[in-house]
């Protein structure tokens, strides 16, 4: 991807599974890489994905919304984007996460939308949404 983007070096960040993708490519090309994080984390800032009550293991959870929340090192709630239900909609979100925060403080939000979405709608019979999507880019303003 790093070819692609016509760029030299990158800086990488992966979550959950995407980390173990991030520390291979450190082990067998760390001259293209600036920084690296397994964890998604970049900032002083911490920031946690809530895939939302849609699934069975946190459907009983109060206030568990498909949000992004951003803390500090403290735990002090920061800000919080998104919405309590999943839409499709800006400013909402299906399932979030992954998350990566770029050097000009960017957030990319990988979704488990087709995963999470898809299943419900699936088993309704209805198809699937055709703007349905797996990765977001959150622009910071200055």
């Amino acid at each position: 991807m790093v070819d692609a983007l016509g760029a030299d070096r990158a800086v990488l960040a992966g979550h959950d599974w995407g980390a173990r993708v991030a520390y291979a490519l450190a082990a067998i090309a760390p001259e293209r890489l600036d920084t690296i994080s397994g964890e998604g984390r970049r900032t002083a800032e911490n920031l946690l994905a809530e895939i939302g009550p849609e699934m069975a293991v946190n459907i009983d959870i109060p206030n568990c919304g498909p949000r992004v929340s951003i803390y500090t090192d403290k735990g002090e709630l920061l800000a919080r984007l998104g919405d309590m239900h999943a839409g499709l909609n800006p400013g909402q979100f299906i399932s979030p996460h992954g998350l990566a925060v770029d050097s000009r403080g960017d957030i990319y939000v990988g979704e488990v939308s087709f995963t999470n979405w898809g299943r419900r709608v699936r088993a309704k019979g209805e198809a699937l949404p055709p703007d349905l999507r797996s990765l977001q880019k959150l622009v910071k303003l200055s």
